[in-house]
């Protein structure tokens, strides 16, 4: 990452880069550049409010005790004093506002600056985390965790989760199993033209992987799959739609937005899976 945002690390990383891109980027039309926060006993929790009242607020973020104030000093935000409580008609008093801020100009910049990751190097950092792995237990696989993965290496994580289909569909890694209703890739390891690619320090050479092409996916199954899930018809359409974006044209931003959805709606989770590994495979 460029500029004010180098200096923050792990998890405080990742959900600056959440924010921002629903604040800047892909999640523009559906929240506000406002986000609410407060102090809880390990941390900060904050949650990023919705521009309609039918779209759920982005809540599940949680980052350290000094967050805000690293980001205020960083010029990132602008935070908003809250009300003070007011006293009720029996003397009581109101439980506080949460505190709010919202981002300026300065991180609008520095989050185009690292806006697009060039995905070589996602790749890499991928393949250096599960190289790491490898070193510690050359006979284990792992579950590939696009959130612990995203966390370690500063990416969101539908962007992991894209670039590892495409490592598996390369031969990049080698999937040992996969659990029932886990979303792929599943347990794996770097295959021998992985462990190739590690020791060369993870060079861009692993073909061809254009950013869009034209190929027909069948989506029938995937509809009815949608169909059938507990989720409001608007949100199903919104899905349905995206899939037949992404049929027409598989690229990997599009299969990020598939998974952005999916990580807000756990039923959606295998459907998308599939979908994405069926239409990157066209990719190699």
């Amino acid at each position: 990452m460029a500029g004010p945002l180098e200096q923050f690390t792990g998890d405080d990383r990742r959900i600056i880069v959440e924010m921002l891109d629903c604040v800047w980027g892909k999640g523009q039309d559906r929240y506000k550049n406002e986000v609410h926060f407060r102090s809880e006993n390990e941390g900060v929790h904050f949650y990023i409010q919705p521009r309609h009242s039918g779209t759920r607020s982005h809540d599940e973020l949680n980052g350290s005790k000094t967050l805000v104030t690293q980001l205020e000093r960083a010029g990132l935000v602008i935070v908003i004093p809250p009300n003070p409580p007011r006293a009720t008609r029996r003397g009581d008093l109101h439980t506080p506002a949460p505190e709010i801020f919202a981002f300026t100009d300065e991180s609008l910049r520095a989050f185009h600056s690292r806006d697009r990751v060039d995905e070589s190097d996602i790749r890499a950092r991928i393949g250096r985390w599960y190289y790491d792995r490898y070193r510690e237990d050359s006979s284990r696989s792992f579950d590939f965790d696009a959130s612990v993965i995203a966390a370690a290496i500063g990416v969101d994580a539908p962007t992991v989760q894209v670039q590892g289909c495409l490592l598996l569909d390369v031969g990049i890694f080698t999937e040992e199993f996969l659990r029932m209703g886990a979303t792929p890739p599943g347990s794996i390891k770097l295959s021998p033209e992985g462990l190739r690619w590690a020791v060369q320090d993870f060079p861009d050479n692993l073909g061809t992987m254009p950013t869009h092409v034209t190929v027909e996916i069948n989506i029938t199954q995937f509809v009815r799959e949608v169909e059938r899930l507990p989720i409001p018809d608007k949100t199903k359409v919104e899905v349905e739609e995206l899939a037949e974006e992404f049929r027409k044209e598989p690229t990997t931003e599009k299969a990020s937005r598939l998974f952005g959805m999916a990580a807000d709606i756990n039923e959606l989770v295998p459907s998308v899976a599939r979908l994405v590994t069926e239409g990157l495979k066209y990719f190699t």
